[in-house]
């Protein structure tokens, strides 16, 4: 069984689903099983595990048993469980092995975990999912969108993304203008205590610091939409 970790104290539960469809070589991103279960703040329930489970091809029961539900030898393995954490709140994990009066558990917070029966009932509900292929099972691998496929996106607000490096260039020019300013103040204009010349760079120096501010702001207002288009953009391409 290969362990999967969840991503939010939300995720146990599709996390689950994403372990036993990666038992059957199915390999669906989190975030989708997210939306086909219907996982919101609260995670997930137990027939929204089923329904997603089913939706890929398996046969999905939910039960309430007792240990003696371990001593069966035709428990479909890997199912899920779910349990109350030690923190008191419900959570699910995988049991994958049965071993005499072992279990053998992949917990998506923790990791794998080996238990007693009798120390597993302590936090187990008595609640099961059990899972199996149908006969008509066929798996189903759906990539992870890479880097490279948000080209697009970014392409559609190059012109948002042109101010944005227009405007970071000229800050970073009016800071190496600031630089030679103090620079030249200190090697030749207080020495030859030229004030005339020094109220005039001042002058100009506090226009060059009100369009560094300009710019700046512009940038940061730029940068705020360019991130709320993206995200809407992002956004439509998940539905």
């Amino acid at each position: 069984m290969k362990i999967i970790y969840q991503q939010d104290e939300k995720d146990c539960g599709v996390t689950c689903i994403a372990m036993v469809l990666s038992n059957y070589k199915t390999k669906i991103p989190i975030y989708k099983l997210r939306e086909i279960s219907g996982t919101d703040l609260h995670g997930v329930s137990a027939l929204g595990i089923k329904e997603t489970l089913e939706l890929f091809g398996l046969i999905c029961q939910i039960g309430q048993a007792n240990n003696e539900v371990w001593q069966e030898t035709d428990l479909p393995l890997p199912l899920i469980a779910h349990v109350i954490s030690e923190q008191k709140y419900p959570h699910y994990v995988v049991v994958y092995k049965v071993k005499g009066n072992q279990l053998f558990i992949a917990d998506p917070a923790k990791g794998k975990v080996k238990k007693s029966i009798e120390e597993f009932a302590k936090e187990w509900t008595g609640v099961l999912l059990l899972a199996s292929p149908k006969e008509s099972y066929q798996p189903s691998i759906e990539k992870v969108d890479g880097l490279s496929s948000f080209l697009p996106i970014l392409l559609e607000q190059k012109a948002l993304i042109f101010h944005i490096v227009l405007a970071s260039f000229f800050i970073t020019l009016f800071g190496i203008i600031s630089s030679y300013y103090f620079q030249g103040l200190l090697d030749n204009v207080i020495p030859n205590q030229a004030k005339s010349t020094l109220n005039m760079i001042s002058i100009g120096l506090l226009f060059v610091y009100l369009f560094r501010v300009v710019f700046e702001y512009s940038r940061s207002y730029i940068l705020m939409v360019l991130g709320q288009r993206m995200s809407m953009s992002i956004g439509f391409r998940l539905l």
